[in-house]
């Protein structure tokens, strides 16, 4: 089924699924209500601590999500991709072609979208939006027009635990973003740091 990553590769698909039983599939029979989306260069037990607590707060199953293509980083290749995949172990996994979260709305509609606070940040940027407010604006629009959300979780940012709080959201598009309350979750691993070691 690896033919279905090079259709991904070459534009003509958007999503993959890697199922449970570590095949890829065009489709799922029962999509989660939640999806938690990062690199996991590498995959770690943070990750997977908030993955399960996003399952207790929505209630709902959550599996995890990759873009092939990133906004500030090279896309990866097929090599890449099947080594990441292969952490997930029994957790479904959405492999797309969407860097933006505008394009993983529009994909996965009814979505909601688990991020840590640097990621969402990110999200309320006009900076990745051509520097317009508008087009942030219209892209937040669509995201809830696709019946999405944001699960967002604190993390360490600089020398502070940062969370929702901590950021001004823009006040018509509040309510699409809740926050995982530090009591909830707190992880101070990375990947990054772990890469380093």
């Amino acid at each position: 089924m690896e033919y279905l990553l090079d259709e991904l590769l070459s534009g003509t698909r958007e999503v993959v699924w890697s199922s449970t039983d570590d095949q890829f599939v065009v489709d799922i029979h029962e999509r989660p209500a939640g999806l938690l989306c990062g690199a996991f260069n590498p995959l770690h037990d943070g990750h997977r601590e908030l993955r399960n607590v996003s399952q207790q707060l929505l209630r709902d199953a959550v599996g995890y999500e990759i873009s092939i293509h990133n906004v500030e980083k090279s896309s990866l290749p097929q090599e890449e991709i099947l080594a990441r995949s292969r952490q997930f172990e029994k957790a479904v996994l959405a492999i797309t072609a969407a860097p933006t979260f505008v394009q993983k709305a529009s994909l996965l509609p009814e979505t909601t979208f688990v991020v840590g606070i640097d990621t969402a940040v990110r999200i309320i940027d006009p900076r990745f939006y051509e520097a317009s407010t508008t087009q942030m604006h219209n892209a937040l629009s669509t995201i809830r027009d696709q019946g999405c959300q944001f699960l967002v979780a604190g993390r360490i940012v600089g020398d502070k635990f940062a969370t929702l709080s901590d950021i001004e959201l823009p006040t018509a598009f509040a309510d699409l973003f809740a926050e995982i309350a530090e009591t909830d979750f707190r992880s101070d691993l990375s990947s990054t740091g772990l890469r380093k070691n």
